[in-house]
């Protein structure tokens, strides 16, 4: 009698055990991410198009429900995506990948970047980041502004051009890959300050590695991004 009732005991334990152990593993896949993340929502038509979303943020994790069409991004510095979870919410592992570049470029976040070495017009400056299939740089987060900051610092005493302009409409800067305005800007606590006669963006030492407004036809080297 007493055996059968530590079998019984045992038994209802193991099975214990189980029923929690599925749920906490639905929960894992269902969530998508761990505790405490910082989320960011939007839609998607489909899982390939959260991935481009996961990618181009970048991501660490997203989730995305087939019902609704949420993605629900996770926001870190990685790159790349692969799928795992269950049919309707299915997480998006992101991975670190570094992009390979041309030689003589440098890698961040997916892009490419070149850091000019003869000075050049603004105009240029885009020219030349055309032909090696690019464009002057437009910096859109904080951590590419301090890439890009961190750079120049390497290299002292040289001024460089970034894709920043107004000379279409005085005051409205825009970023010249796109000609849609700035989405944010590392502006010089002093600029821009020079009116129409400084229209095209720019950064050196100087004014401590941030933005300047200085005058489209002075010779700076290029900044590249592609």
């Amino acid at each position: 009698m007493a055996r059968f009732l530590i079998i019984a005991i045992l038994f209802e334990v193991i099975l214990i055990c189980y029923v929690y152990g599925k749920i906490y593993k639905k929960f894992k896949t269902d969530i998508g991410v761990e505790v405490n993340t910082f989320y960011e929502t939007t839609t998607a038509p489909s899982i390939t198009s959260c991935a481009a979303e996961c990618v181009s943020d970048p991501c660490q994790t997203a989730t995305y429900d087939d019902e609704t069409e949420e993605c629900r991004l996770s926001i870190d510095t990685s790159q790349s995506a692969i799928y795992t979870g269950n049919p309707s919410k299915r997480t998006i592992q992101a991975i670190e990948v570094s992009r390979i570049c041309d030689e003589s470029w440098e890698s961040f976040n997916s892009k490419c970047y070149f850091f000019g070495v003869l000075d050049v017009k603004f105009e240029a400056a885009e020219e030349f980041c055309q032909s090696q299939g690019g464009h002057l740089v437009s910096i859109h987060t904080t951590a590419e502004k301090d890439f890009i900051r961190g750079r120049v610092i390497d290299l002292p005493g040289t001024k460089y051009w970034i894709g920043l302009t107004d000379v279409a409409v005085e005051g409205v800067w825009v970023w010249i890959d796109t000609d849609e305005p700035a989405d944010m800007f590392g502006w010089y606590y002093t600029q821009p300050n020079e009116g129409r006669s400084s229209n095209c963006g720019g950064i050196w030492d100087t004014r401590n590695y941030q933005w300047v407004d200085e005058p489209c036809d002075k010779a700076y080297r290029p900044i590249c991004k592609k």
